[in-house]
This record gives C-alpha cells, sequence and structure tokens, in this order.
C-alpha cells in the first residue's frame, strides 16, 4: 500500500495516494509503517493543497511514542502550509517542551525560525524563535541550514553566529524548507519587479536537474514544490537568475 501511495503521487493522482496512505495508517500494526504513511500524507497535503487531510491526522494526536511525535510534526508542517500560523506555534511549543534539549526541540524551532517564509506577517515571531535556536542549538546547526535562515557563520573556528544583512535594495530573495527535505520541499523567492526568472536545480556535477521556471513574473512573493523523489539523496543546488543576478543555494536531499 505504501508502494502503491508514492506511485500514485509520482503519476499527479493525489487522491489515490491519500486513500493507499489512510488505509496503511488505519489498519496497519507496524509503526514505522504507519508513520511512513503519516509523511506521506504530509507530502499529497502540501502538493495537493488538501486540506480534508488534516483532521485525520489530527486524531493520533494522542498517539504513544515515535507515532504521536511524527504527528505532531506532521501537523506542523500541514498549520505552516495553510497559514494556520498560530496552530502551528502551538504545536511546535507542545514539542519543545515534551522534549527539552533535544533534537526534536531543535526541529520545533527551526520550523517556527522558518514561518516568515511562508507570509511575511510572521517575520517578528520568526526571529524571537530564530534568536532562541541559535542560541540553543547554532553551533550544531548546518550552513545550508543557517543559509536558509539568513544566518552567516562567521569566526577563524566557524563557532559565532551573526544575523545575515538584509537584502540590498531590488535584490531578489529565496529560501526554501523544509531543509534536509524527502522528497519535497517548498522554494519560496521575492522579487522586488516584474521580470524574466529562470529557477533551476543542480547536481553536484552543474548539471541541470530540473528547470522549475523560465518565464516572466510579477513582482511580489511566489513559491514552487521541487519534488525529488527520481533522484537520489545527495546536495543540491538551486539558482534564481533575475534582473542580471544571480543566487545559488545548496539543500540536502535525505532518502
Amino acid at each position: 500500500k505504501i508502494e502503491d501511495g508514492i506511485a500514485a503521487f509520482l503519476r499527479g493522482k493525489y487522491s489515490e495516494s491519500k486513500d493507499a496512505y489512510s488505509q496503511v495508517l488505519q489498519k496497519s500494526s507496524d509503526v514505522q509503517h504507519r508513520i511512513r504513511a503519516m509523511v506521506g500524507l504530509l507530502e499529497v497535503s502540501r502538493t495537493a493543497k488538501d486540506e480534508s487531510i488534516i483532521p485525520l491526522v489530527e486524531s493520533y494526536i494522542n498517539a504513544e511514542g515515535e507515532l504521536g511525535l511524527v504527528t505532531s510534526e506532521v501537523l506542523m508542517g500541514m498549520y505552516a502550509a495553510i497559514g494556520r500560523f498560530s496552530d502551528c506555534e502551538n504545536m511546535a511549543l507542545s514539542i519543545a517542551q515534551k522534549y527539552p534539549n533535544s533534537e526534536n526541540e531543535k526541529n520545533a524551532l527551526l520550523c517556527l525560525a522558518s514561518l516568515k517564509w511562508f507570509d511575511e506577517s510572521q517575520k517578528e515571531t520568526s526571529e524571537k524563535y530564530l534568536a532562541e535556536l541559535m542560541s540553543k542549538y547554532g553551533s550544531t546547526i548546518d550552513d545550508a541550514t543557517l543559509a536558509v535562515l539568513g544566518v552567516n557563520r562567521s569566526g577563524s573556528e566557524g563557532s559565532a553566529i551573526t544575523a545575515a544583512v538584509a537584502s540590498e535594495p531590488g535584490q531578489p530573495e529565496i529560501t526554501n524548507f523544509p531543509n534536509p527535505f524527502n522528497p519535497s520541499t517548498t522554494i519560496s523567492f521575492v522579487l522586488p519587479e516584474e521580470g524574466p526568472v529562470t529557477l533551476r536545480v543542480y547536481d553536484m556535477l552543474g548539471r541541470v536537474v530540473a528547470e522549475l521556471f523560465n518565464k516572466t513574473m510579477t513582482a511580489g512573493r511566489h513559491q514552487t514544490t521541487f519534488d525529488a523523489s527520481k533522484l537520489p539523496s545527495g546536495v543540491y543546488f538551486y539558482k534564481l537568475d533575475f534582473g542580471g543576478k544571480s543566487i545559488s543555494k545548496k539543500f540536502v536531499l535525505t532518502k
């Protein structure tokens, strides 16, 4: 059934994919299979913008152990994607309080620090949790994730963390979340004015593995989902060309 869900997702048959994952979640006795189905439902919900999946996932919020934790993390991603930011914040804080000083708390704070990429109204909230994230876990965060957060690592030993300077006027901005990701991530970017845009994904050898945009686009915020289901795990780069300027960032596919 999990294979059916994956195959249907890759064909764009999101309703079939949802049904397959839902059956696994509700009927399987294997916790790891249920967790994989839960993550699959997140992918379907985010790609198909299907909010009907949320109540099903919410029904497992009190599950014991790892399934309960993954349920909370999946709901956190679903809430953020549809603009239920207060629900996302409450869910993340619940995780942080339940698992203090852990990778789970770190991931929850990372999600909250990234909310501004979903909506500019969340900038103040993001900056507050970014400060807490960097204070607690800054030295353990990789450079690719720091770049997504708009943070630079500096110092001779790479131990000092300083906030990045805001983009220059007229400079496009781009980021992605989540990072690392499996198998899809949302790339968001802001254009200062209308103009021709090219957005491509490259592998470590500089080969183009996907062209997401190559057209004239309006000023403002845009986003797209990059699905790497058919690509192997590894480091990739996405590059935005706009107005004679280029921005490249690294992201990591983990399967």
